[in-house]
C-alpha cells in the first residue's frame, strides 16, 4: 500500500509543478546549493535524517541534534517543507557544515524519487505530522529505524473512529513513538493499541529553552548594547516583582493590555513595563508607538545603535519621567525573560500564542490571550503549573492579573531531566 502512494504522489507532485512555478523554483535549490548535496557524492553516510516542515518543529529537535553532533563524526541530513525555516536551516548548517546536509521536500520536482536518492541515513526522524506517502515509505522500508517525536494526538482525538483507524495505521509504521504530553501517550497506548514499549513522553524544545537561559549572560552581553549599565540602572531600579515584560509583542494587542491603571502606574515609576516586539519592522514599530502617543503614554526606544553616551542620557531621561521601554532588539527575548516577574507572550490575541516555555521555564508568572490553537506547550504547563499560565480577554483582566501576586513550585525542571533519559536512550539506537 505504501509503495501504491508512494507511486501516486510522485504523478500527482509532477503534474502539480507545472501550477505551482513558485514551489517548483524553491525545490530546484536542491540542485546548485552546496548544503544540498547528497553525503553520497562525497562517499560519506549520514547515521540520521530528520524531517520537518517549520522553524517551530525544528525547534522541537535542534537541542538533541546538537547533542549528537558534539560527536565530530556524527552526520545528520535534514529534510524541511517550508520556504519559512529555510534560513534557519542554513545557519545550522553553516555552524556544523562538515557534519550537516539539507534538502528542501521535492513535492513537485523530480518528487520523492529525488529524496530516496539523496539520503544516506538508515535512521529516519520525522516531527510532528508531515505524513506524506514518499516520507512514510522511506522510513519504513528504506530505512532500519522509523522514529516519530513531538507527536501530538490532541486534535486526533476528537475525530471520529475512521480517523483513530487510519492514524493506527500510520502510528504503527514507527519503532519510536516520542509524545509531547501523557495524555497524548494515553491515548496512542489505550485508545489506538500501540505497543506501551515504543511509546515515550519527551518535549526536547524545554531542554533547549533551558540550555539558553544557562547561557543567557553571553547572549545579552553580545546582542544587548550596554547590558550591565542597562540591568543595572533601569532593570535595577524596580524591584523583580514590579517588572513586566511583553514579549512576542503585536501592536493590534495594544487594546487588550493598556488601560489607564496600567498607564498610571508606569508614569508613577510603580512598575516598569518593557515591549519587545515580535515584529522588529520600522512600520510595526511606528505603529506601537503611535498607540502609545494617541493614549498619553510616554515610551522610550532601545536600539542597538546607542552609544554609551545615548545610554546615559536615556537612563537620565527614564528615571526622571518613567515610561514604557521599547526594546528594539533581535534574540534576547527567551534570555531576558528571567529579569522580568510577570510576562505576557504575544500572538494570544491575534493568530495564535507564541512561546509559553520560554517564559514559563524563567519561571515568570505567564499571561496570554485565548487564542492557543494546537499549543501543547499551555498543555504542559497547566499540567505541572497549574497556577503559572493565565488566559485574560481584556485590559481590566489583565490589569488585575499583574497586580495579583502569584506564588508556584516549578515543576518544568522536572520534564527536563526526564527527557534526558530518553535522548540516552535514543542515542544507543546509533552506537554499533
Amino acid at each position: 500500500m505504501l509503495k501504491l502512494l508512494f507511486k501516486i504522489e510522485y504523478y500527482i507532485g509532477y503534474l502539480l509543478g507545472f501550477f505551482n512555478r513558485s514551489r517548483l523554483n524553491f525545490e530546484k535549490k536542491n540542485l546548485f546549493d552546496v548544503g544540498s548535496f547528497s553525503f553520497k557524492d562525497e562517499g560519506k553516510t549520514a547515521q540520521l535524517a530528520v524531517e520537518f516542515s517549520s522553524e517551530g518543529e525544528f525547534e522541537q529537535v535542534r537541542y538533541f541534534l546538537e547533542v549528537l553532533l558534539q560527536d565530530s563524526d556524527f552526520k545528520v541530513e535534514l529534510i524541511f517543507c517550508s520556504p519559512s525555516v529555510e534560513k534557519v536551516v542554513v545557519n545550522f548548517f553553516e555552524k556544523y557544515r562538515k557534519q550537516v546536509r539539507y534538502l528542501r521536500l521535492p513535492i513537485f520536482y523530480r518528487s520523492s524519487q529525488f529524496t530516496t536518492k539523496w539520503i544516506t541515513a538508515k535512521t529516519f526522524m520525522m516531527v510532528r505530522y508531515d505524513f506524506f506517502p514518499q516520507l512514510l515509505y522511506m522510513g519504513k522500508v528504506l530505512c532500519d529505524q522509523f522514529f516519530l517525536v513531538s507527536c501530538s494526538t490532541k486534535k486526533l482525538r476528537q475525530k471520529n473512529k475512521f480517523w483513530h483507524f487510519i492514524f493506527k495505521k500510520i502510528y504503527g509504521l514507527f519503532d519510536i513513538v516520542v509524545c509531547v504530553l501523557k495524555a497524548d501517550r494515553d491515548f496512542l497506548v489505550n485508545k489506538l493499541k500501540l505497543d506501551t514499549k515504543k511509546v515515550q513522553i519527551a518535549d526536547f524544545r524545554l531542554n533547549q529553552i533551558n540550555k539558553r537561559i544557562e547561557q543567557s549572560t553571553q547572549c545579552l552581553e553580545n546582542n544587548f548594547p550596554w547590558w550591565d549599565r542597562f540591568n543595572q540602572a533601569i532593570l535595577g531600579s524596580f524591584p523583580k516583582e514590579s517588572r513586566i515584560v511583553l514579549g512576542s509583542f503585536w501592536a493590534s494587542e495594544f487594546e487588550f493590555i493598556f488601560s489607564k491603571n496600567l498607564k498610571d502606574d508606569i508614569q508613577s515609576k510603580r512598575i516598569l513595563l518593557s515591549i519587545v516586539p515580535h515584529d522588529l519592522s520600522k512600520e510595526h514599530l511606528t505603529e506601537i508607538k503611535n498607540k502609545l502617543n494617541k493614549n498619553g503614554i510616554r515610551y522610550y526606544e532601545y536600539s542597538t545603535n546607542l552609544s554609551s553616551a545615548d545610554v546615559e542620557s536615556f537612563i537620565g531621561t527614564f528615571l526622571e519621567k518613567p515610561g514604557v521601554v521599547i526594546l528594539n532588539l533581535k534574540g534576547i527575548l527567551c534570555e531576558l525573560y528571567q529579569y522580568f516577574d510577570v510576562a505576557y507572550v504575544g500572538g494570544g490575541h491575534k493568530d495564535s500564542v507564541h512561546s509559553l516555555l520560554e517564559p514559563s521555564l524563567s519561571n515568570c508568572k505567564v499571561l496570554c490571550g485565548p487564542k492557543l490553537n494546537r499549543s501543547s506547550e499551555y498543555d504542559l504547563i497547566k499540567m505541572t503549573n497549574q497556577d503559572q499560565l493565565h488566559i485574560f480577554k481584556n485590559s481590566d483582566e489583565f490589569y488585575q492579573l499583574i497586580a495579583t501576586h502569584t506564588s508556584f513550585n516549578n515543576q518544568l525542571f522536572t520534564y527536563v531531566h526526564s527527557n534526558q533519559k530518553v535522548i540516552e536512550n535514543l542515542k544507543s539506537y546509533f552506537h554499533d
